[in-house]
């Protein structure tokens, strides 16, 4: 299982949530959010993608932050 911690001043909740669509069929994905971070937990992870999946969340957040910040879609 992996955790992840997503502090809301870089990243936004709603990337946290896309991110969570996205990579539903890959994994069994658990979301929290709380005052200052959503916090992600990862478990079930697809086989042929293993460790790497945690890091592949974690650019699609930082990808769509970015994104919002910016007022892109």
């Amino acid at each position: 299982m992996h955790e992840l911690r997503f502090h809301r001043s870089l990243y936004t909740p709603e990337a946290v949530q896309a991110a969570a669509r996205a990579f539903g069929q890959l994994a069994t994905v658990r979301v929290e959010e709380n005052e200052h971070d959503t916090l992600v937990s990862l478990a079930d992870l697809h086989p042929h993608f293993g460790d790497k999946l945690a890091d592949e969340f974690s650019n699609y957040v930082l990808r769509a932050s970015v994104q919002a910040w910016r007022g892109q879609p």
